[in-house]
C-alpha cells in the first residue's frame, strides 16, 4: 500500500483527505475505504477543466486515491470492488495512465483467480499495442500460472508482431533489439518447460543481437537454477561479468544443491567480499542472501536489510528478507510480522495472493522444519523440507 504523503498540506483540503485515508490504510483500518470512495466519487463528478486546473492538482488527487483504493481493496480480497474503481476512473485519465489502469485490471483478475479473463485481457492489450513489450507481460503471466499453451500463443504472437513491423528492414538496430527480445522470451519459455539446451541457445542468440542481454544473463540462469538445470545455468553464470555478486551467489547455490558445501561457502565469501560499485547499483538480494547462507553470525545481512527498510519501506522483498533474517535468529514473532507485511504489499500491488514459490526455497534451505512450518502459510506451494 502507498505510504502516507510527506509534503505539507492544508487542513481540510482534498490532499488532507487523501492523507487521512493513506494513514488509515497504513494501519490496515478499513475506514480508509470510505474516504477513498469520497475522493474518487466527488472528484470524478467535477468538470475535467476543474480537475486539470493548477497543473492538474485535483486530477492527481483523484488518480492517487483510485490507485490507493485499488491497492487496499486487493489486499482485502475485494477484487470486484477494485475492478469497479479501476473501470470508473480510467476513462477520466490520459492515455498513458489509462493503459496503466487497464494493465492493472488484468493483474487484479489474475490475482482474484479469474485466470482465463486475466490472460485474455493481457493478450488484448498486446494485440492493440504498437509496442512489443506487452507480449512479454502476457508470456510471463502465462508462465507464472503454468498455462503453457497460452505462453506459446504469446510467443507466436510476439514473433508475428516483429515480422509485421520489420518485414522491410530486418537488419536495423531496432529490428535486432526486437529479435533479441523474442529470443529472450523463448529462452524463458524453454526454461520453464525444463528444456535447458533450448533455453541456453535462445538466450545466446539474444545476447549476440543485443548487448543488454550479454550484460544480464541472470534473467535466464536464475530460472534455470530454480528448475534444477545446473549445467546450462553455469554456462551463463560464467559469462556474467557485470554482476560478480549475483554470479557468485547463484554459483554457490548450485554447489550447495550438489552437496559441495565447501565450494558453496567459497563462492558466497567471494560475493560478500566483492567491492561495491560507486554507482550504487548493487545486486542487493544476492548480497544479503550470501550473508544469510554463510550464517550471518555478525548480523551484517539483517542490519543492511533493516537500514534499507528505513529508506524504502514500500518494497515487499525487503520485508521478506527481514522476516527470513529474524527467523534465522529465532525471533519468530518478528519474522511472521515481517512476512505478513511483505504479503500485504505484494497483494496490494496485485502481484499475487501469496509470496512467490521461488522465494520459499531460501526459507527451506536456511530454516529448520519448525520455523518453515510457521512461515509456510505466506507462500505459494510451500513444502516443508527436512534440512540435511
Amino acid at each position: 500500500m502507498t505510504e502516507p504523503q510527506q509534503t505539507p498540506i492544508i487542513k481540510g483540503s482534498w490532499e488532507d483527505l487523501l492523507l487521512q485515508a493513506q494513514q488509515l490504510a497504513a494501519r490496515q483500518d478499513d475506514a480508509a475505504i470510505d474516504i477513498y470512495r469520497k475522493l474518487t466519487d466527488r472528484l470524478s463528478r467535477l468538470p475535467a477543466t476543474q480537475r486539470q486546473a493548477a497543473d492538474g492538482r485535483l486530477q492527481q488527487v483523484m488518480r492517487q486515491a483510485a490507485v490507493d483504493l485499488q491497492y487496499y481493496l486487493s489486499y482485502r480480497d475485494r477484487y470486484d470492488e477494485a475492478l469497479e474503481v479501476n473501470e470508473k476512473i480510467r476513462i477520466l485519465l490520459d492515455e498513458q495512465d489509462h493503459k496503466t489502469f487497464v494493465r492493472h485490471a488484468a493483474a487484479i483478475r489474475l490475482q482474484a483467480g479469474d485466470v482465463d479473463q486475466g490472460l485474455a485481457d493481457l493478450r488484448a492489450i498486446a494485440a492493440t499495442s504498437d509496442e512489443l513489450d506487452p507480449w512479454g507481460d502476457a508470456l510471463f503471466a502465462a508462465l507464472d500460472k503454468r498455462r503453457y499453451a497460452d505462453a506459446q500463443e504469446a510467443v507466436q504472437s510476439a514473433d508475428a508482431w516483429v515480422n509485421r513491423h520489420h518485414r522491410d528492414a530486418l537488419n536495423t538496430e531496432e529490428a535486432k533489439r526486437d529479435q533479441a527480445f523474442i529470443a529472450y522470451l523463448k529462452a524463458r519459455q524453454h526454461a520453464a518447460l525444463n528444456q535447458p539446451a533450448e533455453a541456453l541457445a535462445w538466450y545466446q542468440f539474444a545476447a549476440a543481437q543485443d548487448p543488454f542481454y550479454r550484460a544480464n544473463p541472470q534473467y535466464v540462469y536464475t530460472h534455470l537454477v530454480d528448475v534444477g538445470e545446473y549445467s546450462e545455468a553455469q554456462t551463463l553464470i560464467r559469462t556474467d561479468k557485470q554482476g560478480p555478486i549475483r554470479a557468485n551467489f547463484w554459483q554457490g547455490l548450485i554447489y550447495q544443491r550438489q552437496a559441495r558445501p565447501e565450494d558453496a561457502q567459497h563462492a558466497w565469501q567471494k560475493a560478500i567480499k566483492t567491492e561495491l560499485p560507486d554507482d550504487g547499483n548493487v545486486d542487493y538480494l544476492e548480497l544479503v542472501l550470501s550473508h544469510y547462507y554463510l550464517g550471518d553470525h555478525d548480523g551484517v545481512g539483517l542490519a543492511s536489510v533493516l537500514r534499507a527498510i528505513n529508506e524504502n519501506p514500500s518494497f515487499w522483498g525487503l520485508f521478506y528478507l527481514a522476516g527470513l533474517g529474524w527467523a534465522m535468529r529465532n525471533d519468530m514473532v518478528t519474522a511472521r510480522s515481517d512476512m505478513e507485511l511483505a504479503l500485504i504489499r505484494r497483494k496490494s500491488l496485485a502481484e499475487g495472493r501469496l509470496l512467490a514459490r521461488t522465494w520459499w526455497q531460501f526459507c527451506a534451505d536456511l530454516l529448520d522444519e519448525s520455523k518453515q512450518t510457521q512461515l509456510a502459510e505466506y507462500f505459494e506451494d510451500a513444502q516443508v523440507q527436512r534440512r540435511i
